[in-house]
């Protein structure tokens, strides 16, 4: 996101040109089939590694191409000119400090400022301040000369930048954070909502995939609805799970789904015995009570429970 960013490669600031770009690109791949790998003074090596080589220069300019695509990258690397020194000495020994320092009268010094918390590691209550700078930079009423600033005066197609730059912060930090950590960094903003919306459609389409599949097992095969019943708890159980973790006990699209799965999993369990009823098999109604008491535990209304 930040140690890998195509402008960061070509060690350009996110307000250069696509003239820029391409100049430097060129520069760069000289020095890389001459087995030299070219510095500057912006690279952040006291805190990130970095290593040019024609493979990565390549990679960064092709990055680059799209209005779009520069826009995302924009927002998690900095910008800066020759008299920006605090990012030239910057170590992770004063990061805090250096982010602190920094103005936030500018949309573009507010950016460098929040992309700072976010170079800060194993301390969530720094990213999470710079989740709320990054919420005021998103608020804030010059965020079109930001965008200008990268992609030019000509560039006029609107873009969502909240969504970008949630889903691309939620894409990178997903195997590092937990669920309850990454909602955590989004508590005191505004777009906790819509972080825990992110978060949590995946699951719901996933859960709603598993009812619909099983209502069509059991509109064909009745007799095997136990079964289906069963498989529709297994594949359920996990997704429940998660889906307790980022949404509140009393959120109503939580409820909802779990009354829908208590639902499905009673009617398996009608299916199954109006089905098999008159069969020597001793389980039925045995499996069919097991179907419904798992359904009963899982309803969240006082009206499914005492149908069932």
């Amino acid at each position: 996101m930040i140690a890998k960013n195509p402008y960061r490669v070509l060690g350009l600031p996110i307000t250069a040109s696509d003239k820029d770009i391409a100049k430097r690109t060129s520069d760069l791949s000289i020095y890389a089939e001459m087995g030299k790998s070219k510095k500057f003074d912006h690279d952040l090596t006291g805190i990130l590694t970095l290593k040019r080589t024609t493979e990565n220069i390549e990679n960064a300019t092709r990055q680059l191409e799209q209005p779009d695509d520069k826009l995302l990258h924009s927002l998690f690397w900095f910008s800066f000119d020759n008299e920006d020194q605090y990012l030239k000495d910057l170590k992770e020994d004063n990061l805090i400090e250096t982010m602190h320092s920094i103005p936030k009268d500018d949309v573009l010094a507010l950016h460098n400022k929040a992309l700072l918390a976010l170079l800060v590691k194993n301390d969530k209550e720094i990213i999470a301040e710079g989740m709320r700078y990054f919420e005021e930079l998103l608020n804030h009423e010059d965020l079109h000369k930001f965008i200008t600033q990268v992609l030019g005066e000509s560039y006029t197609k609107h873009v969502d930048i909240d969504d970008l730059f949630i889903e691309s912060f939620l894409n990178e930090i997903k195997n590092t954070y937990s669920t309850k950590e990454i909602i955590t960094l989004f508590q005191n903003t505004s777009r906790k909502e819509y972080v825990v919306k992110k978060l949590s459609q995946p699951y719901i389409y996933k859960l709603e995939e598993e009812i619909e599949l099983t209502r069509s097992k059991i509109d064909n095969t009745p007799e095997d609805a136990y079964k289906s019943g069963k498989k529709l708890l297994r594949a359920s159980h996990d997704i429940v799970r998660k889906l307790e973790e980022i949404l509140d006990e009393n959120h109503m699209g939580l409820i909802s789904l779990k009354n829908k799965l208590a639902e499905q999993i009673l009617g398996c369990s009608i299916a199954y015995f109006n089905k098999n009823y008159n069969s020597e098999n001793d389980d039925i109604g045995n499996n069919s009570i097991e179907l419904a008491e798992y359904a009963r535990s899982l309803a969240q209304n006082n009206m499914l429970k005492d149908r069932i």
